[in-house]
């Protein structure tokens, strides 16, 4: 009701101020109208001579509130309505203010804002993990508040708050953000299930990528995975400077073999540069191109418009039709290959063969699929590329890990998926862990959102605001893997794991961390 009244006021406010500039000119204009007998007449009945001739001896009110459209009152009359609709305005906002602040706790304290702009310093900024810690040193506080343009951003800095709000209240905060929508419709990522929002889609889709990476469907991965490292091995002694290439054709081969049961991409394609493609096609998002475009295709919806008078609106199309490449391409080979009768058994073909997948299953199948498959070639392929630079940054630790694996193995053997556990080479998998901490492939993990007010620590998190954990260790930039090591050398489990920041928390942690994870310490030892 106050919102209502609120809006017909400042309508109001509106139309009269201007008719104080337009005074001068209609007493022109009205001039022209005027009888002889229109003297004693107020100003807005010589407007009409019917009116002036009707209302001539009636008394005219003190205050005219209401503006003939044809005319406009006096400048006094004026001028007292408008001192009174402020008054009025005044009131509503000071009783809104009183009110929203006895229901509702502080925001988040944060770095400086601009009426309407918002916090002047913006998440597109470099460093954005260094400067949030700051900030929550400068504030004393473990969480933190950006607004930007009416979307609020809230930074968790420690571990208790992530906790407490992106584990234990994982029910409430599973969501993503509103303004993830623009990545799903015009961004190509509604067939990626981190992206989904939280719902009725996402659990299906969650579903199915729980049962297709479950052990039973799954019982020779590690075989596969070992046999697979083995020959990257061979082939990284032939041609050394294609490491990077060798990993990710690697780990696209391993995925291929266990979710779709096929033994490659179509003729031309290579798991490195379909990953390329998609990533360049995910970067777009974040730019300001991406944002006029989206603006666009929605006002398409309404009035069309033709790409070739907006070149932005095809750009966006292309980009995302090359992030839709990356789930479209390894499900419709195998189809292909599946109608040749030329697949093995997999969770894909198995259900596929059976007959009973309709149009929808069809297509929570082929988005489950191809959500491990890029989560997989994209971040696990970002892993290797940081071990490898770690190791030439840091030999020292390369040097520990290889007596280590000689030491337990023996000089010239290669270590199994037995053998790749914290308990047998505990500095091994301390390196692996801290890589996974100093270059994560998502920095600071996909932000989370609640459609219901949250309460931390006595501030207040407004619903739909994006939350994000930006979680720090000590010393963060050193390359420290004995941190995550007791005093005698074991694998210390109490500290927190790396893990959860690239594979998400709560409910959205991801079904193939486990996977992934043994897979990787299996290459990186080997």
């Amino acid at each position: 009701m106050c919102t209502c009244v609120f809006w017909v006021l400042f309508g109001r406010c509106c139309f009269i101020f201007p008719c104080i500039v337009l005074k001068a000119n209609s007493i022109t204009w009205c001039s022209n109208l005027r009888n002889p007998v229109s003297h004693e007449i107020p100003l807005v009945d010589r407007i009409s001579p019917k009116i002036a001739i009707s209302q001539a001896h009636k008394p005219v009110p003190p205050l005219l509130l209401t503006v003939i459209s044809t005319g406009f009152a006096s400048p006094c009359a004026i001028m007292l309505e408008a001192v009174y609709v402020v008054l009025v305005l005044t009131l509503i906002w000071f009783v809104a203010s009183l009110r929203w602040k006895g229901r509702h706790l502080p925001f988040p304290p944060g770095p400086r804002h601009v009426p309407l702009y918002g916090s002047v310093f913006r998440r597109t900024h470099m460093h954005q993990a260094d400067n949030f810690a700051r900030f929550g040193e400068q504030f004393q506080s473990d969480i933190i508040g950006i607004r930007e343009w009416g979307n609020c951003t809230i930074v968790l800095n420690s571990f208790e708050a992530v906790n407490k709000i992106l584990i234990h209240n994982s029910n409430r905060s599973a969501k993503r953000p509103p303004t993830w929508r623009n990545f799903r419709d015009w961004g190509g990522l509604h067939t990626s299930i981190p992206h989904l929002d939280y719902g009725e889609g996402w659990k299906a889709r969650r579903q199915t990528f729980t049962r297709l990476v479950s052990p039973s469907k799954l019982p020779d991965h590690a075989l596969v995975q070992l046999k697979t490292a083995q020959n990257m091995l061979l082939l990284m002694l032939d041609e050394p400077q294609k490491s990077v290439l060798l990993f990710h054709e690697m780990i696209g081969q391993v995925i291929l073999t266990l979710v779709y049961g096929i033994a490659k991409l179509p003729e031309g394609e290579s798991h490195l540069a379909l990953a390329e493609r998609a990533l360049g096609g995910i970067l777009f998002t974040f730019t300001r191109e991406f944002n006029i475009a989206c603006f666009l295709n929605e006002l398409s919806r309404w009035i069309p418009l033709p790409e070739w008078l907006f070149p932005v609106m095809k750009k966006c199309r292309v980009n995302r039709e090359v992030v839709e490449s990356q789930t479209y391409i390894p499900y419709e080979e195998t189809k292909r290959q599946l109608i040749a009768d030329n697949v093995t058994s997999s969770f894909v073909t198995d259900m596929l063969r059976s007959g009973d997948v309709d149009t929808e299953l069809d297509i929570i199948l082929r988005d489950a699929a191809g959500s491990l498959y890029s989560g997989a070639v994209i971040a696990t392929g970002s892993l290797f590329f940081t071990f490898m630079m770690a190791m030439a940054w840091f030999p020292e630790a390369q040097a520990k890990a290889q007596k280590e694996l000689d030491t337990l193995l023996g000089h010239g053997n290669l270590p199994t998926s037995s053998t790749c556990n914290p308990s047998n080479i505990p500095f091994t998998y301390a390196v692996v862990m801290e890589m996974m901490r100093w270059r994560p492939p998502v920095w600071m993990g996909l932000d989370h959102s609640s459609d219901v007010d949250e309460e931390y620590n006595g501030y207040g998190i407004p619903a739909r605001s994006a939350l994000v954990a930006n979680l720090k260790f000590q010393s963060p930039e050193n390359f420290h893997p004995k941190r995550f090591l007791k005093p005698n050398g074991e694998f210390d489990p109490s500290v927190f794991d790396p893990r959860q920041v690239i594979f998400g928390f709560g409910r959205r942690t991801c079904g193939h961390h486990l996977i992934l994870s043994d897979g990787y310490t299996l290459e990186i030892s080997s």
